[in-house]
């Protein structure tokens, strides 16, 4: 920003709003997206000049959407179009309250299961294939088959259904 390049500073907005989300941050993200769209529509910037960066953002902003709801959507959408870069960089860097509930402990996921383990089941539950689940993991489908692997062989199931049921049984969802 200080350097005057601010389609940069609107990409890294982006880039730092999938960092720091999560599930309950939708609305944080939504509105650092929607203070990089209006800043590169400002300096006259493309939004994504890749094919592939393009349906990722597309999927990203249809993915909030979803999770918020259209008319929530909608609002933290037009809030962070009227932030300026100095709010949407404050906003994406406010220090978010720990939730009331300490993350379990590595001794507490059953069968031994490790913490990356957990996350890659929980996806499993959901339905997700490998790649989707490298992808959201941000790792290789490769890593992805070998933490199934492993979670088929902690749990003593040999199917995708199985591993969902334990993790339904156990609750890991």
């Amino acid at each position: 920003m200080e350097a005057g390049d601010r389609a940069n500073a609107a990409y890294c907005l982006e880039g730092i709003a999938d960092l720091i989300s999560t599930e309950d941050q939708g609305e944080r993200k939504t509105r650092l997206y929607g203070t990089s769209e209006a800043i590169l529509e400002t300096v006259g910037a493309p939004l994504y000049v890749q094919m592939h960066d393009r349906e990722l953002y597309a999927r990203t902003l249809e993915e909030l959407r979803s999770r918020l709801g259209e008319e929530a959507f909608e609002t933290t959408w037009s809030e962070g179009r009227t932030m300026t870069t100095k709010q949407a960089i404050d906003h994406a860097m406010e220090h978010q309250a720990p939730s009331q509930e300490p993350p379990p402990s590595p001794e507490d996921y059953p069968a031994g299961l490790s913490a990356r383990e957990v996350e890659v089941l929980r996806l499993v539950a959901q339905g997700m294939t490998n790649a989707q689940i490298a992808r959201e993991l941000y790792i290789s489908p490769r890593t992805v088959n070998a933490h199934m692997g492993s979670i088929y062989h902690k749990i003593g199931s040999s199917t995708r259904a199985e591993a969902a049921r334990f993790a339904s049984e156990h609750g890991l969802l």
